[in-house]
């Protein structure tokens, strides 16, 4: 079934047994690019989780037969991850969805190559990072994409990091020597409430952003007994927590 994602309220109207138009962009990815024929089946969702399947009617309107909104059964699932390239952190937003990330949280490091000092600039970043999100939410199935922040300077994300460790939020970072592996880390501490990673730049944590997370209530840990790329460190973490949670 061909899926695809709204981002706007077109679902609201939407009502079992009636027809909804599709908004353009949409229609037009159902009717040109992928050419469905009339009565084809296909299914609409957006940010909230709600979802329509029905039948594709030519130019573009689909004719719903269900309505509703899906609810995601993991416990929260946070990835911070210090911005980098531009392929690397859409990388990031693309895995980290397919393996269930609800938030996506990208943050300004010290050692980062990345620095963003101009709104404008800040914000075209975070949107293209949430069409990444949404598209790879469409790819795998999941009718929920995650909410993509930021970026954040440190006083924000060491702000969501006590929140998140208030919240009982099992929260770690990636810390190189001297440090327990994350799934004896989680064995000891199962993250049933939530689980939250920071992932560092090409360069890692400095020490002094390693302290912050401390004092905020976040462990470091090694996610590998191999040293990871920044792009594939979330990528392993969430791999290792959705195991610890049965999902895996």
């Amino acid at each position: 079934m061909r899926r695809a994602f709204l981002d706007d309220d077109t679902l609201g109207r939407a009502v079992a047994g009636g027809t909804l138009a599709l908004p353009p962009s949409v229609a037009h990815r159902f009717a040109t690019v992928l050419r469905l024929a009339d009565g084809d089946p296909v299914e609409v969702f957006d940010a909230a989780g709600r979802v329509a399947r029905g039948a594709f009617l030519p130019p573009g309107s689909l004719a719903v037969a269900t309505v509703g909104v899906d609810d995601e059964r993991l416990p929260p699932l946070w990835v911070f991850q210090a911005l980098s390239r531009a392929d690397k952190v859409e990388l990031v937003a693309q895995k980290a969805t397919e393996l269930g990330a609800a938030h996506l949280a990208f943050f300004v490091a010290e050692r980062g190559i990345i620095k963003l000092d101009d709104d404008d600039r800040s914000r075209k970043r975070a949107e293209r990072l949430q069409r990444v999100a949404n598209d790879a939410a469409r790819q795998c199935g999941r009718s929920r994409p995650p909410v993509v922040h930021g970026p954040l300077p440190r006083a924000a994300l060491l702000q969501q990091v006590k929140t998140c460790v208030a919240d009982g939020v099992v929260v770690v970072f990636g810390a190189v020597e001297g440090d327990a592996l994350l799934s004896t880390h989680l064995r000891a501490h199962p993250p049933t409430r939530g689980f939250a990673v920071v992932v560092g730049p090409e360069g890692g944590l400095s020490p002094a952003e390693q302290q912050a997370l401390v004092d905020a209530g976040a462990t470091g840990v090694r996610f590998s007994r191999f040293v990871l790329r920044t792009e594939t460190a979330a990528v392993a973490a969430l791999a290792v927590a959705q195991a610890a949670l049965g999902e895996a």
